[in-house]
C-alpha cells in the first residue's frame, strides 16, 4: 500500500513538475518576444475636415516614423510602450501626442493650418516673392556644397491603374546611397507585388530624387529650369502667396507660372524655408513643352516634402507622382493608364563615411533576401497602410490577369502584330525580276552546342530563275566584356551591288510587285566568308573577315506584277564572273548613350558617329579580281536650340562616299542612293530615279532642319501644334566619276553626274504620328521632271 502510494506521490510530483517546467518556457518565450501594436488612423484638416496626405509621424528618441498616404491614413507598428509622437505637414501646426500603447489604438488627428505670418506691405515694382527666389539663388549653394554624401532607408508602393481599376501593385523596401558626383545607387531588400507580376519583374523603388534646388532638373528626358536657377526670373512668374510658420521656421510658399510653353518648365506652388532659402516642398506638373509622340491626355504632378536634418539641410521625406495618359497610335488602341508612385524616405545618415565599392554596384541592385518574402518584416515596418481597395487587388488579382492581358492591344496593327508573332515568321519570302517569288523558310537557335553558340539556317527555290539557294551560319561568343565572337557562313544566294539598305526586300517585292520597279542588281553568290566582331567599348566597334565566293551574272526571268503590266522591269546589268576572294575591314564609332532614347531615324537604329569599309581582293588572296575598295558614312545630330527639350529642333548630316584603287567589278561599283517608288528616307537624293548615277568614286550629302512644331506656334497654327506636326527644311548633293581604267573594262555604259547633282526641299512629319511627306525640287541642268513627292516613315525621336 506504502509503495502504490510513493508511486501514485512520484507520478504527481513528474506531472507538477513538467507542468511548471512548460508553464517556465511558456512564460519566458512570451517575455522573449515584445508584443507588438498598431497606432493607426486618420489624419484631417482641422478646418475642412478633409483626409491630409503626406503627413510626417515622428517617434521622438527612435528612428521610426511614417507618413499618411492619400486618404489619410496612417499606420504606425510599435513594442508596447509610452511614445511621443510629433505629427507635421508643412503649411500646418505641428502636434505632439502622448500615446501610451498597451493594446492597437486608433485615433483620428486634425490639424490646424499654420497662421499666415502678417507683415509691412511695401509697394515695390516686382511681387516680394520674387526677391525670396533670388535670395534663395545667392544662399543656396552656403548649404548644398556642404552636403557630400547620405544615406536613407526607404518604401516605395507603385500602382498602376486600367481605366479606374487597379492593374498591379509592387511595393519594396530599399537602402539608397547618394554621393556627389556619382548619383544614387539603391538596393531592394524586400519587395512584394499582386499574383500578376513575377517578383523577377518588380524593380520598384525610389529612382530619380529630383532636387528643386538645382539650376536644371531632369525628368523624363526633358531638362528643365529650375525653380532657384539663375535664370529662374526670366523664365517664371513668382507670386508670394502666404506666409506662415511651422516647427520655429518662417515658411515662404510661391506661386510660380511658366513664361513660355515652348520651355521645359513647371507649374504650380514651391516652399521656400526663410532659414536657409531651400526649397521644403514642391506641388507642381510639366507644362505644354513636357509631351511625348502617340501620348494624348499626358497628366503629370510632382510633390514632394521635406524635413530638416542637423539643422541646416532640409531632405526629401514624401515623394508623390502621379501620371495619367492614353495611347494614340493609328491601327492601336490601349485602355488609358495611370501610374501612381509614393516614397517615404527615412533613417537619414547625412555625410556619412561611405565605401567606394558601393558606387561599383549596378543603380539597382537586389538582395538575394528580397526574393524570399519575410512576413514578419512587413507586419511590423508598415510605413504606408494599404486601403481596402488596395487590399481587395491583392486578394483578387491572380497570375491569369497578366498586364499583357490587361493592357492587350487591340485594332487593325495589332492584329498584324500577332500574325507576325505566328508561325508565319519562320518564313522567307520576297519577290523580284531575277528569282520571281522566292519562297523558303528560315530558322535561328541560340545555345546550340554551347549557351554562347548560335546558329541560324534557311533554304528557299526560286520559281523563276529555278535555284535552289541555301544558307548556314555559325556565331560564337569567345569573351563577354569585351565583346568577342567569331562566326561563319557557307552559302549560295542571290547577292546584290553594295548599298546602304535604306530598303528592306519586303519594300523591294512590293515596289516590283505593284510598279514593276526593282531598286538592286543582282547576281548569283556561292562559297563562304569567316569573320571576328571585337567591340572593346560599347562606342567602338571593328569586325574583320575573309570572303571567298563565286560570282556570276543572272538575268530578268520574270515580268509579272499585280499592276503596272504595260510596264517593263529594268535591266538587270551583267557582271564580271568569276572568283572573288578579300578581306574585308569594318569599324563602327557610336555616340555615347547619355540616358536618353538612342533609337532615330524613322525605325531604323541610329547610323553610327563613322563607319568605315574595307575591301582588299587581289590574285595572292585566290581572287580573279585585283582591286581595294573605300567606303563611308558620316552621321551627325545636334540639338540647335532649346535643347532641354527631348525632341528639341536638330539638324541633321550625313555624308558618305567610296573610292577605289584597281579596277573595280561591275558588282562592286558605287551608286548614288535615291529615291524608290515614291518613298524616300533621310540620307537617299530624293529626285533621282533607281541607279541613275554609278561610279567607280562618289560623295553624297544629306542636310535637314527640323524646326519640329515651332513654326505652327509662331504663324497661330494651333491645330497642326496640337498634333505635333513637324516643319523640316531639307537638302542634298551627290556626285560620282568613274575612271576610264574601270570604264574600258565594264561591260555596259555607266553615267556619272557631270558635275554636282542638287536637291532642296520641304517636309512635314508625324502625320497621324507615324508618316513624313516630302516636297523636293531637283536644280541645276537636268532634263525632266524637277519636282517630286516622296512618303516615309516619320522620325519617331
Amino acid at each position: 500500500m506504502r509503495r502504490k502510494w510513493h508511486s501514485h506521490r512520484s507520478r504527481t510530483l513528474v506531472s507538477a513538475c513538467l507542468a511548471l517546467t512548460l508553464l517556465c518556457f511558456v512564460r519566458f518565450n512570451v517575455l522573449g518576444q515584445e508584443r507588438v501594436f498598431s497606432f493607426h488612423g486618420k489624419v484631417l484638416d482641422g478646418e475642412t475636415g478633409l483626409p491630409l496626405p503626406g503627413v510626417t509621424f515622428r517617434v521622438l528618441h527612435t528612428g521610426r516614423g511614417t507618413v499618411s498616404g492619400g486618404d489619410g491614413a496612417f499606420l504606425l507598428t510599435l513594442p508596447a510602450g509610452n511614445y511621443t509622437i510629433v505629427v507635421s505637414s508643412v503649411g500646418y501646426l505641428a502636434d505632439t501626442l502622448s500615446v501610451m500603447l498597451r493594446s492597437s489604438l486608433e485615433q483620428t488627428i486634425k490639424l490646424k493650418p499654420s497662421p499666415v505670418v502678417l507683415q509691412e506691405v511695401l509697394v515695390e515694382a516686382e511681387d516680394p516673392g520674387v526677391g525670396i527666389i533670388r535670395r534663395a539663388i545667392a544662399n543656396k549653394r552656403r548649404w548644398m556644397d556642404l552636403l557630400q554624401c547620405y544615406e536613407f532607408d526607404a518604401y516605395t508602393k507603385q500602382i498602376l491603374r486600367r481605366d479606374t481599376s487597379i492593374a498591379s501593385i509592387t511595393e519594396s523596401y530599399t537602402r539608397g546611397y547618394w554621393r556627389r558626383n556619382d548619383g544614387l545607387r539603391e538596393v531592394i531588400h524586400q519587395r512584394r507585388q499582386t499574383e500578376n507580376i513575377p517578383a523577377a519583374q518588380n524593380f520598384t523603388i525610389v529612382g530619380q530624387i529630383l532636387n528643386f534646388n538645382e539650376d536644371n532638373i531632369r525628368l523624363g528626358g526633358y531638362t528643365f529650369v529650375g525653380p532657384t536657377s539663375p535664370d529662374a526670373p526670366e523664365n517664371y512668374e513668382f507670386k508670394l502667396e502666404r506666409i506662415y510658420e511651422w516647427r520655429g521656421v518662417r515658411v515662404y510658399e510661391i506661386s510660380l507660372k511658366p513664361k513660355s510653353i515652348l520651355k521645359p518648365l513647371f507649374d504650380g506652388t514651391i516652399s521656400i524655408a526663410d532659414s536657409t532659402y531651400a526649397v521644403m516642398r514642391v506641388n507642381v506638373k510639366p507644362n505644354e513643352a513636357f509631351r511625348f509622340p502617340f501620348i494624348q491626355g499626358l497628366t503629370v504632378n510632382y510633390q514632394q516634402r521635406f524635413s530638416l536634418f542637423d539643422q541646416i539641410f532640409w531632405m526629401p521625406v514624401d515623394i508623390s507622382i502621379q501620371a495619367g495618359a492614353e495611347l494614340n497610335v493609328p491601327g492601336i488602341t490601349l485602355p488609358p493608364f495611370r501610374l501612381e508612385h509614393r516614397s517615404v524616405l527615412y533613417e537619414y545618415r547625412i555625410n556619412p563615411a561611405m565605401s567606394d565599392s558601393i558606387f561599383d554596384l549596378h543603380r539597382i541592385t537586389v538582395d538575394s533576401a528580397a526574393n524570399k518574402m519575410d512576413t514578419t518584416f512587413w507586419q511590423a515596418n508598415q510605413v504606408l497602410p494599404l486601403t481596402t481597395v488596395e487590399e481587395i487587388a491583392y486578394r483578387t488579382l491572380d497570375s491569369t490577369q497578366t498586364l499583357e492581358k490587361q493592357f492587350r492591344p487591340r485594332g487593325i496593327l495589332a492584329s498584324v502584330s500577332t500574325v507576325f508573332q505566328s508561325p508565319i515568321r519562320f518564313l522567307d519570302w520576297r519577290f523580284n525580276r531575277v528569282e520571281g517569288l522566292f519562297a523558303g523558310g528560315r530558322l535561328k537557335r541560340d545555345s546550340v552546342l554551347t549557351p554562347w553558340t548560335q546558329v541560324a539556317v534557311g533554304a528557299g527555290y526560286g520559281f523563276s530563275d529555278k535555284v535552289w539557294k541555301w544558307d548556314f551560319n555559325l556565331t560564337h561568343q569567345i569573351l563577354r566584356s569585351p565583346f568577342l565572337s567569331a562566326g561563319i557562313q557557307a552559302y549560295r544566294k542571290l547577292d546584290h551591288r553594295p548599298d546602304e539598305n535604306f530598303f528592306s526586300p519586303f519594300i523591294i517585292s512590293l515596289g516590283s510587285l505593284i510598279r514593276k520597279n526593282d531598286y538592286r542588281d543582282y547576281y548569283q553568290a556561292s562559297g563562304w566568308n569567316g569573320f571576328i566582331d571585337f567591340q572593346p567599348w560599347r562606342f567602338f566597334s571593328l569586325q574583320l573577315g575573309y570572303r571567298s565566293e563565286n560570282q556570276k551574272s543572272v538575268a530578268n526571268n520574270t515580268d509579272f506584277s499585280l499592276f503596272s503590266r504595260n510596264l517593263r522591269y529594268r535591266w538587270n546589268p551583267t557582271i564580271h564572273d568569276g572568283d572573288l576572294s578579300s578581306l574585308e575591314l569594318s569599324i563602327a564609332l557610336r555616340r555615347p548613350r547619355r540616358g536618353r532614347f538612342v533609337t532615330v531615324g524613322g525605325l531604323r537604329p541610329e547610323d553610327p558617329l563613322l563607319r568605315v569599309r574595307v575591301e582588299h581582293s587581289a590574285p595572292g588572296l585566290g581572287s580573279n579580281f585585283d582591286f581595294t575598295r573605300y567606303a563611308f558614312v558620316i552621321s551627325f545630330r545636334q540639338p540647335t536650340f532649346l535643347s532641354g527639350l527631348l525632341f528639341a529642333p536638330q539638324l541633321n548630316l550625313r555624308v558618305a562616299g567610296g573610292t577605289a584603287t584597281g579596277v573595280l567589278p561591275p558588282q562592286r561599283l558605287f551608286d548614288l542612293e535615291s529615291r524608290y517608288t515614291g518613298t524616300g528616307p533621310f540620307g537617299v537624293l530624293r529626285t533621282l530615279r533607281v541607279k541613275e548615277f554609278s561610279g567607280d568614286r562618289y560623295l553624297s550629302a544629306s542636310v535637314e532642319h527640323n524646326f519640329r512644331s515651332l513654326p505652327f506656334h509662331w504663324l497661330g497654327v494651333r491645330y497642326l501644334e496640337r498634333e505635333q506636326i513637324e516643319l523640316i527644311i531639307s537638302g542634298g548633293l551627290g556626285r560620282t566619276w568613274l575612271t576610264s581604267q574601270t570604264a574600258n573594262e565594264l561591260p555596259f555604259v555607266v553615267r556619272t553626274t557631270d558635275g554636282w547633282h542638287k536637291e532642296v526641299g520641304f517636309a512635314l512629319s508625324r502625320i497621324f504620328g507615324l508618316l513624313r511627306v516630302d516636297f523636293t525640287w531637283r536644280l541645276g541642268k537636268d532634263s525632266g521632271e524637277s519636282f517630286f513627292s516622296s512618303l516615309s516613315l516619320a522620325d519617331i525621336f
